[in-house]
């Protein structure tokens, strides 16, 4: 009885480190994206990269997440966005939802937006543009036959890209997304 009791306030303290550190995210994240930046691009329509969206007067973040791995923690953030109400756009690895269908699923029937992150999150700014064409349409075609629909938003890892890849979505008309703020948590592993 002990070892089982030890167990579950382990758990519950550790769902409740992982709830914290989930929530601390989505307001660092949130607070990085309101501050001023220094680069703004505002550009429009497909094949050309977009930094941040002009949108008048109204002032909003957009949550992006990178899914290649991580399939816990991507249950999760949307248990952590649903908790707020809030929508994020899910870019997907295809190597990734071949192995997680019903995650990908989840996070598509949760009412969230699908964008692609490239088949196997290769350097696309030292792809050719066949190269660039095949690695994003092959993810692309996985997506749409898992959910039915098609994304019309590429992310390229590393945010890498060169004007191959941009003629490559151009070509696929679809919109290049980067980012105006990094949380960079892919490098510090730690709490």
């Amino acid at each position: 009885m002990k070892k089982q009791s030890r167990y579950s306030e382990r758990s519950l303290r550790q769902n409740i480190a992982t709830n914290l550190v989930l929530g601390v995210l989505v307001l660092s994240v949130a607070t990085l994206c309101l501050s001023p930046t220094e680069k703004t691009v505002e550009t429009e329509g497909v094949g050309a990269e977009i930094y941040r969206f002009a949108s008048g007067e109204t002032q909003g973040v957009s949550l992006m997440f990178n899914v290649y791995w991580g399939t816990d923690e991507v249950y999760r953030i949307l248990d952590v966005l649903q908790r707020y109400e809030a929508k994020a756009t899910f870019f997907i690895g295809g190597c990734w939802a071949d192995d997680n269908v019903d995650c990908l699923r989840e996070i598509y029937a949760s009412g969230h937006e699908i964008g692609n992150h490239g088949y196997f999150h290769k350097d696309h700014a030292k792809l050719s543009l066949v190269e660039n064409q095949k690695e994003i349409s092959d993810c692309n075609r996985f997506i749409e036959l898992s959910l039915g629909v098609a994304p019309t938003l590429f992310a390229p890892p590393s945010g890498a890209y060169n004007d191959d890849m941009l003629t490559a979505c151009k070509t696929l008309e679809m919109k290049t997304i980067l980012w105006s703020r990094d949380t960079i948590d892919w490098r510090d592993k730690d709490a």
